[in-house]
């Protein structure tokens, strides 16, 4: 039970940083909106892999590890062109993130049709 308040928490905290990120991704307040929004993924994902023992979300904290430690090797490259830097840092966190966010609403949808199920059950 308490998996799925936490998924309930997770899936409210990702739209309410998703939904501006969205909007104002054609602006720079919407790329700053990247940086929170792909930190809290990273605690949902240690949080569900470690305390729940959700293994779903493994590639997630193995993906970015190595995009971590990648980006800390390449930081100071001059030689990276800006398309594949700007693809880097900013569209493929952006995709990883989306599927992130797609899995944690399919998991929090199925929690709830579980719950409503055993609740229609005991009445």
């Amino acid at each position: 039970m308490k998996e799925a308040s936490f998924l309930k928490l997770d899936y409210t905290i990702q739209l309410f940083i998703g939904i501006p990120l969205l909007i104002f991704t054609p602006f720079v307040y919407g790329l700053m909106l990247l940086f929170p929004f792909g930190i809290w993924q990273v605690i949902s994902s240690l949080t569900m892999v470690f305390a729940y023992k959700d293994r779903k979300r493994v590639p997630h904290l193995v993906f970015t590890a190595v995009w971590f430690m990648l980006f800390l090797i390449f930081k100071d490259a001059s030689w990276v062109p800006f398309p594949l830097g700007f693809s880097y840092l900013i569209l493929l966190p952006a995709c990883i993130g989306i599927w992130y966010f797609v899995l944690t609403k399919n998991d929090y949808k199925l929690k709830n049709c579980k719950k409503a199920k055993e609740e229609a059950e005991y009445v």
